[in-house]
This record gives structure tokens, C-alpha cells and sequence, in this order.
């Protein structure tokens, strides 16, 4: 092993990578001593925004903050009211959230399952028949599949035994192969996934939903006035911008001597580097990519990291010249004849997402290694298409401009192996006080809020050893 010269050597307490929402808070929360590394030129990551002729369009599509976090409203400590009060109350918006699903032609009010109302006869039938003909669990398995201990070897068992094969067939099933982008025999079961699209289940609220429209579900949810959702990790930068250098990337981690060397341009866009030296580690970026710049990684530990799945998404951010013409936030997209997932119009989430009279809409296209994209013009002239064939555009709108933007990570996917490859990888990284945290550092779902509080809980780890 090379001698370091500690004389070029910076040193910091707490180094962290990433300046995504969970790095942004991990950083305000620590309050001193640390430095955020960022690779990209701006802040937030993938709750970040940019703006194009007076547009405001979120990367990796709309975002929002959920209402009943009890860290965000203060509930947890009461101090933690000073978070709320200084970095979001003063451009927040609070709406009713208005969600649909698009099947056969039809809107139906999401969750799907409860407002199966207005579909064919047939559908309805293969619903019903599909939810009265799964096995007879006694009521401690009930229980347990409804969310605590009971085990199915994928999540296409689980969805199979909470919802029936008629619900599965016409909604989960193709949504989630679509969403994740690989075969939902893949993606292990009770996860989030779960989570986020409703395998808890109230059979009344089924049952009703068949008989007649359920309403829009009463749920609240938080959005920026002004500046898109990255208004939100921007207020946390603003607060501790100093900590912050963007365009610097994290090239390599030397865990033996806990050296971190980071690359930047100069004025003449030549890669400068700069060794610094640290007690804690706290990484925000992907697992896959965090382990390609640690040399000492085991050939197991390289193999694991290399196993973890994720999708990617193709953003085709539209603008019309034409006021907005529906109150909908967001319409997701089961059937494969369609190209996209979900459309959502960021007009409906603050009116300063768009100059006056014009609209944006929001279309979101999932791939992977598994499910390749193909060629980018075809799959945005196909979208433009698929918008017209669901009703959303009629054809003849003036389209400003159409701006499409590429997120390598969007949504991480928990597949049946994710377990075991987890617990090589933090045990190969607890040693060397390097803590992977975040979506995609401990690859989980995590809406904006837990982004947050994941921030929050390591910087009370690193300041009270806890």
C-alpha cells in the first residue's frame, strides 16, 4: 500500500455524498463539521426541479409531502416543529390529493381495487369470482398476510392471496410488471411495493366500490408554491450552503485509512482532486455505484452490489399552449398498449408551474436492463400518440416544446435476493464507518419525507452515538 501525504490531505469529521433530500437534511441536521459532495451542478436530486421558459417540471416526475408524517408536523419531538416552520411553511400549498387509474377507456378513482364501478360486467365478475376463490386462511393467517409475518416466496403469491387472480389479472399484474420493469415473480414479497399500492385490503370498501363510486379518498398532501417540488430541498440548502460543493464527485474511498478523494472541474474544465480525510462516511448515492469506487471490496461484496435492480425513467415533460382543462394531478396507466405509467400536470399542484394559459403535463416511461427502452424519438412520438388515444390531448394544441430528460435511478426494486445481498454489503461497510443510507442507500421506498427524517435519524447516530 502507497504512503498517504497527509500535508494535501483535508480532514472533516463527517463526510457525505450526494445532495438529494437525504443529504441535504443529513447535513442540517449535523449542523457543523461536515461536507456534502455533490457530482451534478445542482441540488436535490431526484426531488430537484428545473425551469424552461417560464415551466417548472420535477425531475423524475411530480413529488409531494405527505401530511400525516409525523416528523414533518412536528408530532415526533416538539422541536422538530422548527423544521416545518423554517424550511416549508413558507411556500407550501396543502391540497386534496386526486389520483386516477385509466383502464378500458375509464377513469376510475385509485386505489383501483375500491372503485371498480363504471367497469364491464366481465371485469367485475372476474373480480369477484377471482377475491371469493382464494384459499381459506384461518384468521391468525389473515392477520398475518394483511401486513405482519405470514411468508409468500414473491410478490405475485401475496398479491394473488390478498386480492384474488380477477384483480390481479386486469390491474396488478400488468401495472406492476410495467412499473418495475421485470417479472413480478422477481420482486420479493411484503415490501413496499405493498405498501404502495394497497395489499392491505377492506373488502367492504370492495364491495362498495363495485356497487357505486367510492368518492376521491380524503387525502392531503404538500406541495411548493412556488419553485417545483425542489423548492424544498432548496430551502435546505439555503440554510447550509457553505457545506455544500457541487460538481464534485466521489471517485475513490480508501476505507483503510478513511481517505475520500473527490474530482472537480477548474475554470478550464480540467478534473481537479482533493483527499480528505474522515471519521464518518455517509453515502446517498446507489449501492451499485457507491461500491465501484471502494478498490477493498471483496469479489462477494462487488458481486452482490451488482445483483440489486432498479428501474430507470424516461421524463417527457410537455408544454401546451392551452389553460389546463382538468383538476386530476396524477393518472396512472396499467395496460401495456399504453407506453406510459402515470401523467401528472404540475398546474394542478401549484399554479406557478406554468406561465398563464399554458400547461404542462408530465409523462412518465419506465425501463430497465430488462426492459430496454428502445429509441427515445420513437418512444416520444409514440407518447404523444398514446396522449391523444386516452383523451388527454385532442391533437390539434400547440405544443411549445416537448423536453425530455433521462433519471439512470428512479425507483429501486427489491427482488427476491435483495435480503442476502443487503446484509454482504452493510456488514463489508460497518467496519469502515461508512453508513448507506436513503433510497438508494439502503434500497428502499422512501417518499420525500422519510428522504428527510433518514437525514435526521444519522446525524442523531453520528451526534450521540446512538
Amino acid at each position: 500500500m502507497e504512503p498517504v501525504n497527509q500535508e494535501s490531505i483535508k480532514k472533516c469529521n463527517t463526510i457525505i455524498i450526494g445532495a438529494g433530500l437525504t443529504g441535504l437534511s443529513s447535513g442540517y441536521h449535523l449542523k457543523d463539521n461536515y461536507v456534502i459532495f455533490e457530482a451534478k451542478p445542482w441540488t436535490g436530486g431526484l426531488a430537484g426541479s428545473y425551469h424552461k421558459e417560464g415551466f417548472t417540471f420535477d425531475h423524475g416526475g411530480v413529488h409531494v409531502l405527505r401530511t400525516d408524517d409525523n416528523y414533518l408536523k412536528g408530532k415526533a419531538k416538539p422541536h422538530y416543529n422548527k423544521l416545518q416552520r423554517d424550511l416549508l411553511e413558507f411556500n407550501v400549498v396543502e391540497k386534496e390529493k386526486r389520483a386516477f387509474v385509466y383502464f378500458q377507456g375509464k377513469y376510475h378513482v385509485r386505489p383501483f381495487q375500491h372503485n371498480l364501478h363504471g367497469a364491464s360486467q366481465e371485469v367485475i365478475k372476474e373480480c369477484l369470482d377471482g377475491f371469493y376463490q382464494r384459499p381459506n386462511f384461518s384468521d391468525d393467517q389473515k392477520d398475518d398476510f394483511m401486513g405482519t409475518t405470514k411468508t409468500f416466496a414473491n410478490f405475485k403469491e401475496e398479491i394473488e392471496a390478498v386480492f384474488g387472480s380477477g384483480l390481479c389479472k386486469h390491474f396488478m399484474y400488468p401495472y406492476n410488471k410495467k412499473a418495475w420493469c421485470t417479472k413480478i415473480e422477481n420482486i420479493r414479497s411484503k415490501l413496499w411495493i405493498s405498501k404502495k399500492f394497497g395489499t392491505t385490503f377492506d373488502e367492504n370498501e370492495f364491495l362498495d366500490g363495485i356497487k357505486y363510486p367510492n368518492g376521491i379518498p380524503k387525502t392531503l398532501i404538500r406541495y411548493p408554491k412556488k419553485g417545483g417540488f425542489g423548492a424544498t430541498g432548496a430551502a435546505i440548502y439555503n440554510k447550509i450552503e457553505q457545506n455544500v460543493l457541487t460538481g464534485a464527485r466521489a471517485t475513490n474511498i480508501d476505507t483503510q485509512n478513511k481517505i475520500i478523494t473527490i474530482g472537480s472541474k477548474d475554470n478550464n474544465g480540467n478534473i481537479q482532486t482533493q483527499k480528505y480525510q474522515y471519521n464518518n462516511l455517509v453515502s446517498t448515492i446507489p449501492i451499485p455505484e457507491l461500491i465501484k469506487i471502494i478498490p477493498s471490496a471483496t469479489q462477494e461484496v462487488k458481486q452482490a452490489a451488482s445483483e440489486y435492480i432498479f428501474t430507470s425513467m424516461l421524463c417527457v415533460n410537455i408544454a401546451i399552449d392551452k389553460p389546463v382543462w382538468t383538476n386530476k394531478q396524477y393518472i396512472y396507466y396499467p395496460e401495456e398498449s399504453i407506453s406510459f405509467t402515470r401523467v401528472s400536470f404540475p398546474l394542478n399542484q401549484s399554479k406557478e408551474a406554468a406561465p398563464e394559459g399554458k400547461t404542462g403535463i408530465c409523462l412518465e416511461v419506465p425501463y430497465s436492463k430488462e426492459m430496454p427502452l428502445g429509441n427515445e424519438q420513437e418512444m416520444v412520438d409514440r407518447c404523444m400518440q398514446d396522449l391523444i388515444k386516452t383523451g388527454i390531448l385532442k391533437g390539434d394544441e400547440k405544443i411549445l416544446f416537448i423536453d425530455v430528460k433521462h433519471v439512470k435511478y428512479s425507483y429501486v426494486v427489491q427482488n427476491v435476493t435483495l435480503n442476502e445481498n443487503s446484509k454482504i454489503v452493510q456488514q463489508f461497510l460497518r467496519p469502515f464507518n461508512i453508513y448507506s443510507i436513503g433510497r438508494y442507500g439502503e434500497w428502499k421506498h422512501s417518499g420525500t419525507e422519510h428522504a428527510i427524517d433518514d437525514g435526521r435519524k444519522i446525524a442523531e447516530k453520528l451526534t450521540f452515538n446512538k
